[in-house]
C-alpha cells in the first residue's frame, strides 16, 4: 500500500532522520517528488567499524554509538555510473513494477544493485541521495576493513567427505 519500494539488507540500520528527511522531507512545494517518482533512488551507507560491531552491542548501544559517532564516520562512495554499493536502493512502486524489479537469478552477493541501475537507466534516472539530501544509512561492518591493522581469520564451514549418491 506504501508508494516506495525499498531494496535493503538486515544489517543496515535506519535512523528516523533519514526516514524523515525521505518521507517528511521540508519539500512543501513537492519539487522532488516527481524526480523520486522517475528514479531509483540509492542511499549510501556509513560503516560502523567493525571493532565496535565484533563486540556484539545492544541495540541502544548502536544508537548512542550512531548518535555521537555518526557523523564522524566516511560515506562509503558508490561505484561511478554504476551506483554500487549502497545501504538501501528506494524505488517508486510503479517504477519498480515497470522495470520488473531485482533479477532474483542475482540472489548471491554481488551486482543486483548494478544490474537494477542499469536496466533503469535505459529509462529513467538514477540518484545518490546523499548529494540530494547528505543523508546515508548505517551498516555494521562484518570484519575488519581493508584499513585495519588487526587480522581476523576467515571462519569456513568444516570439509566433510562426500556421500556417495
Amino acid at each position: 500500500r506504501g508508494e516506495y519500494i525499498a531494496l535493503t539488507s538486515s544489517d543496515v540500520l535506519w535512523t528516523s532522520d533519514i526516514f524523515k528527511s525521505f518521507f517528511l522531507s521540508d519539500d512543501a512545494d513537492g519539487k522532488y517528488k516527481d524526480v523520486f517518482e522517475r528514479s531509483l533512488i540509492f542511499i549510501p551507507r556509513k560503516n560502523i567499524p567493525w571493532k565496535f560491531v565484533n563486540q556484539n552491542p545492544r541495540i541502544d548501544e548502536i544508537a548512542k554509538y550512531i548518535a555521537t559517532e555518526g557523523n564522524t564516520l566516511d560515506v562509503e562512495p558508490l561505484l561511478p555510473f554504476y551506483l554500487g554499493c549502497a545501504g538501501a536502493l528506494v524505488m517508486y512502486k510503479n517504477l519498480w513494477a515497470e522495470c520488473r524489479g531485482n533479477d532474483e537469478r542475482l540472489v548471491f552477493w554481488g551486482y543486483n544493485d548494478i544490474d537494477l541501475c542499469l536496466r533503469v537507466r535505459l529509462k529513467y534516472s538514477c540518484i545518490d541521495y546523499f548529494e540530494v539530501a547528505k543523508k546515508s544509512v548505517y551498516h555494521l561492518e562484518h570484519y575488519p576493513s581493508r584499513h585495519d591493522k588487526e587480522i581476523m581469520p576467515r571462519k569456513s564451514n568444516p570439509q566433510i567427505g562426500r556421500a556417495s549418491l
